[in-house]
């Protein structure tokens, strides 16, 4: 093949490939479990709201006094990422739970928290929706790991 062939068709390819990836990293979304309880949350999702307490909805789809590792097997199914802490000096637990909202490019979550005593009392629970601020995005998408033990 002479270059003047080869040349056009590898600009091509490079730009197929770049459409492609192009494509992949601004509309692709990592499928998610999705349960009653996930159904709820995205329900009540407002996005003109920065910030919305949804305590309520994951009291009626979870009993929010259970252990935490009885918790996290409710969020997990429902499609949140979920770690455990242990807090070392009480020998207490701390459940960390995120779910980005479908179809907002990982800018807007639902994120829970429940503490539990070395004895198994849960003294504090919380859930709310969370907005990532438009100057930590990258190209209108916002970067997404999952919670470890380590935060």
């Amino acid at each position: 093949m002479s270059a003047r062939v080869l040349k056009p068709l590898l600009l091509s390819l490079v730009l197929l490939a770049a459409g492609v990836g192009g494509y992949f990293y601004w509309f692709y979304e990592a499928p998610r479990a999705s349960g009653p309880l996930s159904q709820a949350l995205l329900e009540r999702f407002d996005p003109a709201e920065s910030q919305q307490v949804v305590n309520d909805i994951l009291a009626a789809h979870m009993d929010v006094g259970a252990p935490v590792a009885e918790q996290r097997t409710v969020l997990e199914s429902n499609g949140f990422d979920c770690a455990i802490s242990l807090v070392e000096e009480t020998g207490a637990q701390l459940l960390t739970c995120r779910r980005p909202i479908d179809g907002r490019r990982y800018c807007d979550r639902v994120r829970y928290v429940a503490y539990e005593t070395a004895v198994g009392d849960i003294i504090q629970s919380l859930g709310a929706t969370t907005h990532v601020s438009n100057r930590d995005r990258m190209l209108g998408r916002c970067s997404y790991t999952p919670p470890s033990p380590e935060d």
